[in-house]
């Protein structure tokens, strides 16, 4: 029985070193400690953190990434996406000789495929509209997810998006969802290989369905949002732990595993 671990974090907010969040929770000692659990896991082949990497986009912020990261890369792969507090140039800039990042252009921005084992592959889209909260597909990004998934039709797809398209339970979340998640539908109604969609940005886990497809929102590795966000407790400190999944594949069946991360006494005063 051949087993294969990809973990996934998300919405790992990293600052510039020496610094913390507003809220006072130092994500980057957070990224720190869920780094060194994959590092010490022998049985956890891959890593994907699915956007939000830094918190305003400096290329300072990018390059402390960067150190964070890189002893996990010479271990093994790291598979970087796009979230909506990334700017893309920055990202470029810093991180263009991780895996598949060269494949990144102006069209479509930072998106690639990855053969994961030999029947399961790894689809990861760039939903980032510079400027603004909610996510969204251009016209050659959809083109590129047709043509990516016929050329993988005869494996069973993970695809990797920051922004969910599903209900996450907070109507001020859902307005930052997926903007045109018909024009997503559309295609993935072409196609009957996907078999999860992987998101992030609700800084929860969240799980539902797309159509016929089961959607897992990862939570933030930094800290967790209240899960009734509101106008009126957007600024709280939510005491739930932060965390992340591990997906695992066994022949054709995908399980997942939530790990938290307890990791209040990050919280530091400001």
């Amino acid at each position: 029985m051949t087993t294969f671990k990809l973990a996934q974090f998300s919405d790992t907010h990293v600052v510039r070193k020496n610094s913390v969040l507003g809220n006072g929770v130092d994500s980057n000692h957070a990224l720190r400690a869920a780094v060194y659990n994959i590092i010490r896991s022998d049985d956890i082949q891959s890593l994907l953190i699915s956007g939000d990497l830094v918190e305003r986009g400096e290329i300072y912020e990018y390059f402390e990434l960067r150190n964070i990261l890189d002893p996990l890369l010479g271990l093994k792969p790291v598979y970087l996406m796009l979230g909506n507090h990334d700017v893309r140039d920055n990202f470029l800039g810093v991180f263009r000789d991780y895996p598949f990042i060269d494949q990144a252009n102006k069209q479509w921005g930072v998106q690639y495929s990855v053969n994961l084992t030999a029947t399961h592959a790894l689809v990861v889209l760039d939903t980032l509209k510079e400027g603004r909260d909610a996510g969204y597909l251009n016209s050659d990004s959809l083109i590129w997810l047709d043509r990516t998934l016929e050329r993988h039709r005869d494996k069973n797809v993970l695809l990797a998006m920051h922004h969910p398209m599903i209900d996450v339970g907070s109507s001020m979340l859902n307005q930052m969802n997926l903007v045109n998640h018909s024009d997503l539908s559309a295609i993935l109604h072409k196609h009957s290989n996907v078999m999860r969609i992987l998101c992030g940005h609700v800084h929860r886990e969240v799980t539902g369905t797309f159509g016929s497809i089961p959607v897992q929102v990862c939570p933030s590795t930094a800290f967790a949002y209240p899960a009734n966000l509101n106008e009126n407790n957007v600024g709280d400190l939510c005491r739930d732990d932060p965390g992340y999944v591990v997906h695992e594949i066994t022949n054709d069946t995908l399980s997942s595993t939530l790990h938290s991360l307890h990791l209040h006494v990050c919280q530091v005063a400001v």
